[in-house]
């Protein structure tokens, strides 16, 4: 499953002696470390490839019974399930078209769900299971939602498009997730939470119910949960290979989740940021992906801007809002690795590292053009280093700080076209190793810092 990823063998050992520069940092060591222990792209592959290990010799049995009140599966063990001639049309239901739950050593392939009033399909509580070769089309709800504790799951070549919210949703304290060679299209979700794909790491709502249930009452934001509350942590996530385009939230959301490989992904056209990193992301690694064209804010009434809290920032002739949003968002996390990525003809900036940013490192990308949103309220950067301030009154913060990014590793990235700066540093950024990048064709400063 992964030889080709095995090739990459990158590590972050080459690049440690570099990272930090500051004997003032008093944890320099024990960051160190943790760097040292878990950025080995072949120790996160071998986990998933030891644990995720399907025998495409067991056992086809017959059809499970489905029923058109009950669209249930429940404990079944052991069997490739083909679902070719099954018809969903005519279900009766209330938040899934069809449930799967703990079941184990378990195939599914070739459904074909479409036109729904509810979520397309629920894996809960399994372990040892694929989800393949399947269709999830004008689903309401989200197309595949992972959860109840589920581990070494697969969920490879299907396609999923105009889902009304994610595509697919993955939380509940699920671990060992690969999401592999499947074509996300043409989503009509407009929250973060219902981008292409969602990683989610709250322990709030209930997938039982209904992935509805991890919003508030607008329907728009989750249920508040400050980050240091958050302990039944989703992790050992790989989304690799997939098609992820014109959707009108983000391409990939990841709230909070630990571990994660996202490579060879092409993230095209998407409303929002091509990927995100928020709400206390740790130990990701964007590797190899092509991100292009996103952070538009294309398609979104004045409800929407409101929500994200730009409205008042006004809108471009075009209707769009003038507050564009980068290639690569990263927002209150932590070590995580941005490298060998082609990032081209973004709205907000390439990569923006947003506020609250510590320890991450951001080397060898192209980054072209990616100041397409410029107007005469915003500009925007090849990289940058941000503290942005609170989106709304600092009294109703429960959830995130607002501190300057910091002690981040920027390097060996050339930088092309015609980018306001190269790299902006903000105000307050401090201890930031920028060194070795190619910036050329800029505006006005290859790289420009705010004392």
């Amino acid at each position: 499953m992964f030889e080709n990823l095995q090739l990459f063998n990158f590590k972050l050992e080459d690049y440690l002696d570099k990272i930090f520069i500051s004997d003032a940092l008093c944890f320099k060591r024990l960051i160190l470390m943790n760097i040292r222990r878990f950025f080995s792209l072949n120790e996160i592959l071998e986990f998933l490839d030891k644990d995720i290990n399907f025998n495409r010799d067991i056992l086809i049995t017959e059809m499970p019974k489905v029923t058109h009140d009950k669209n249930l599966i429940e404990g079944l063990k052991d069997a490739i399930v083909d679902f070719s001639n099954f018809d969903f049309s005519n279900f009766v239901h209330d938040n899934y078209v069809l449930r799967i739950v703990n079941c184990e050593n378990l195939i599914i392939k070739n459904l074909n769900i479409k036109n729904t009033y509810s979520s397309g399909i629920l894996v809960y509580g399994c372990s040892n299971l694929a989800i393949e070769n399947s269709e999830f089309k004008n689903i309401k709800g989200v197309s595949i939602v992972i959860g109840g504790k589920s581990k070494s799951i697969l969920i490879k070549d299907n396609i999923i498009e105009n889902s009304k919210s994610a595509g697919i949703l993955i939380g509940e304290e699920v671990s060992k997730i690969v999401v592999e060679n499947n074509i996300i299209i043409n989503g009509m979700g407009k929250s973060n939470w219902e981008a292409g794909i969602v990683v989610f790491a709250r322990n709030i709502g209930d997938f039982l119910k209904g992935p509805q249930t991890i919003f508030s009452s607008d329907l728009y934001s989750p249920q508040y949960q400050r980050i240091f509350d958050r302990i039944k942590i989703v992790k050992e996530v790989i989304i690799r290979n997939n098609t992820i385009k014109n959707n009108m939230s983000s391409g990939i959301y990841i709230d909070g989740a630990i571990d994660l490989l996202v490579c060879g992904n092409l993230i095209e056209g998407n409303s929002k940021e091509g990927i995100c990193l928020d709400q206390g992301t740790t130990r990701a690694m964007l590797l190899f992906n092509t991100i292009k064209n996103n952070g538009q804010r294309w398609g979104k009434s004045d409800y929407y801007p409101m929500r994200d809290f730009v409205l008042k920032d006004g809108r471009m002739r075009d209707g769009t809002a003038n507050a564009k949003v980068p290639g690569i968002s990263v927002d209150n996390s932590i070590l995580n690795l941005i490298a060998f990525n082609y990032i081209i003809n973004n709205f907000g900036s390439g990569v923006k590292l947003v506020r609250s940013s510590f320890l991450n490192e951001i080397c060898h990308n192209l980054l072209i053009n990616n100041n397409l949103g410029e107007n005469e309220v915003h500009h925007f950067y090849g990289i940058e280093i941000g503290s942005a301030p609170p989106d709304y009154i600092e009294s109703e913060v429960t959830e995130l700080d607002f501190l300057p990014s910091s002690y981040n590793f920027i390097h060996d990235n050339t930088v092309l076209g015609g980018h306001w700066s190269g790299i902006y540093v903000g105000y307050n950024c401090i201890e930031n190793v920028i060194e070795g990048n190619i910036i050329k064709k800029f505006k006005y400063f290859d790289v420009k810092k705010i004392p």
